[in-house]
Order: C-alpha cells, then sequence, then structure tokens
C-alpha cells in the first residue's frame, strides 16, 4: 500500500459521512479536492482515479499554467466562499 493511499484511506474513514470503503460503493463516491492541481493533490486524483472515485479538482492554478487531468476542474479561489459552497455541497468527502 503506497503512502498516498494509506493518507486517502485516513482521509476518507475520518470524513465523518456515512460511506465505507468498499468496491461497490467508490464509483458512487463524490470527493472534491481543494488545491487537487498542485503535487500532493494531483498525486491523491491520480489514486482516486485508479480507484474509480467521482472526482472534481477545485484550484486557483496559481504554481500551474494548466491542470491536464481528465477529471472535472473548476478554477477558483478559496476566498470565493459563495462559488466554493456549491461544490463543498456537491461532494461526499472533501479533501482540503
Amino acid at each position: 500500500m503506497s503512502c498516498f493511499t494509506k493518507l486517502l484511506t485516513v482521509i476518507i474513514i475520518g470524513s465523518g459521512g456515512s460511506h465505507e470503503l468498499r468496491k461497490s460503493n467508490e464509483s458512487d463516491m463524490k470527493v472534491l479536492v481543494v488545491g487537487g492541481a498542485g503535487y500532493v493533490g494531483g498525486a491523491l486524483t491520480d489514486e482516486l482515479l485508479k480507484k474509480k472515485y467521482r472526482v472534481r479538482v477545485y484550484d486557483s492554478l496559481l504554481y500551474e499554467e494548466a491542470f491536464r487531468k481528465p477529471v472535472d476542474f473548476v478554477y477558483g479561489d478559496i476566498r470565493d466562499r459563495e462559488k466554493l459552497m456549491a461544490h463543498l455541497k456537491w461532494a461526499d468527502v472533501v479533501i482540503w
């Protein structure tokens, strides 16, 4: 088990939600990765995609020029509370 998989397991189990890590539910779980275009967020996004989670990345691309992963991407700043709130409501789990 990679360190990212261990971290992902801890984050999802510790989310306080009713979801369990079961193969049948993984494709139904919606995961928002805030800052998913960065190094760590990008690696976590890759692990989530391998496990067939529904992933959405929210990022301001402060240190990147573009986002090229095959996931739902939202260009946004965390200080824009109204915009961020809609995506937080969409997600079952948020990785910040």
